[in-house]
């Protein structure tokens, strides 16, 4: 075999092409940046297309958006329409909290946006539930100092949004996980989620959890006492309890598919906790709720009831016409106690439940008599002396004189209490 020798020209013409330095090559100018900026994101696009072709549909959350700013009056942008798939990528790409970390220091004196202390936070995956959790109070808290009512300044902030964001992006949103593990959480995003316009998209959430097929009891207690702390504070915000009423209605239809001891699990605190509202507002309150609402509460009442006491209860409480009818007829029909009722503070449920009775008595007997029913205010009068001595103040050895208390005293024992 033989080989080809290399002539020793070659090696002659070496040091010409030495004489030649690498240099590095020269910044870009600010046009010719532009133009390399605009080349790659025009192959980008072509690429993605090429793959996922164009695309009308938009993910639930930037439809939402999207609509949420137009609905605000801003132009949308051909980005915002959803035109193009590759636009809406990039502009997940570019708003991802994920990828956004503040440079910008505040200036001396000037008040920090919680929500900063968040996106840095994201930026360096440090952030968690918890941290969340503390991020929406501090900006709750911030925003309580502003002019404007809290619910506008809720709207405004966007802080419900970017958790939402980052939620999605961290993958947290695919189970319920971080709803049940901290209520506190749950109720803040809510309350920012509603006044942003994308409560929509918790109640998703919810009925995911309500339908998980691993739930246990537990969790399934824990998702009930956060729809209990969402009713209690849409009925503080609203003065009234159409809103509150309206989500209990939206979680019975959620679960109208499970077996009726679940459903019984999921709405008995949030019911309760509305039927004890009712029962302990004011009048106002009772009359700011429309007669809608207040039927619809009365048709889910048999589902969550504990006593058949309170399916005879909420004609008393009526906003508009107020009934003790089936009320005294459902006491005419119970036996009286041959010893008092539970009145024992240390049982605390027994006793809780004999206050409510002592109260819802002592409204259906004010309601009769304002309607000139003297006898029958006196009937139930004589059997809560009989069977709750202790909280009406009234000494037990004066209940074991039967008839010796007059029709009068009766009256003047239920005039001293003041009732709305």
């Amino acid at each position: 075999m033989m080989f080809r020798t290399t002539p020793p020209s070659f090696f002659r013409q070496l040091p010409a092409l030495l004489k030649f330095r690498l240099h590095q090559p020269m910044p870009l100018t600010q046009r010719e940046s532009t133009q390399l900026l605009e080349l790659l994101t025009t192959s980008f696009r072509q690429q993605l297309d090429s793959e996922h072709g164009p695309s009308n549909a938009s993910t639930k959350v930037g439809a939402i958006e999207s609509h949420q700013q137009h609905e605000n009056g801003r132009p949308r942008r051909r980005s915002d329409s959803g035109y193009r798939y590759t636009d809406r990528h990039i502009k997940s790409i570019l708003t991802n909290p994920l990828f956004k970390q503040g440079t910008s220091k505040s200036e001396p004196g000037s008040t920090q946006d919680p929500m900063d202390t968040f996106d840095r936070a994201v930026g360096r995956g440090m952030m968690t539930v918890n941290s969340a959790k503390a991020i929406l109070i501090a900006k709750k808290r911030q925003l309580q100092s502003s002019h404007e009512t809290l619910e506008e300044s809720m709207k405004k902030s966007g802080a419900g949004l970017k958790i939402l964001k980052w939620l999605t992006s961290s993958g947290l949103n695919q189970n319920t996980e971080f709803l049940l593990q901290d209520r506190k959480f749950g109720v803040l995003l809510f309350e920012f989620m509603r006044a942003e316009g994308y409560e929509e998209v918790f109640w998703e959430w919810i009925n995911k959890a309500i339908h998980a097929p691993s739930a246990t009891k537990a969790e399934f207690r824990g998702l009930a006492q956060l729809l209990s702390k969402i009713v209690k504070l849409t009925a503080k915000l609203e003065a009234s309890f159409n809103d509150s009423i309206s989500i209990l209605h939206r979680i019975t239809d959620m679960s109208k598919d499970l077996p009726l001891q679940q459903i019984h699990d999921l709405l008995i605190s949030p019911g309760q906790h509305i039927f004890h509202m009712i029962l302990e507002s004011s009048r106002q309150v009772r009359e700011a709720t429309s007669i809608e609402s207040f039927k619809t509460f009365q048709q889910i009442l048999p589902v969550f009831s504990i006593h058949d006491v309170e399916l005879h209860t909420l004609d008393i409480y009526s906003p508009y016409h107020r009934s003790a009818n089936h009320f005294l007829e459902f006491l005419r029909q119970r036996p009286s106690s041959m010893k008092s009722e539970t009145e024992d503070p240390g049982r605390r449920f027994e006793h809780n439940e004999a206050k409510k009775m002592v109260s819802i008595s002592l409204m259906a007997a004010k309601i009769l008599l304002e309607q000139n029913r003297v006898n029958d205010a006196t009937w139930i009068m004589e059997r809560l002396r009989t069977n709750y001595p202790k909280l009406l103040g009234i000494e037990a050895d004066i209940q074991e004189r039967k008839g010796e208390v007059d029709e009068a005293s009766s009256i003047q024992i239920l005039e001293s209490f003041s009732i709305t």
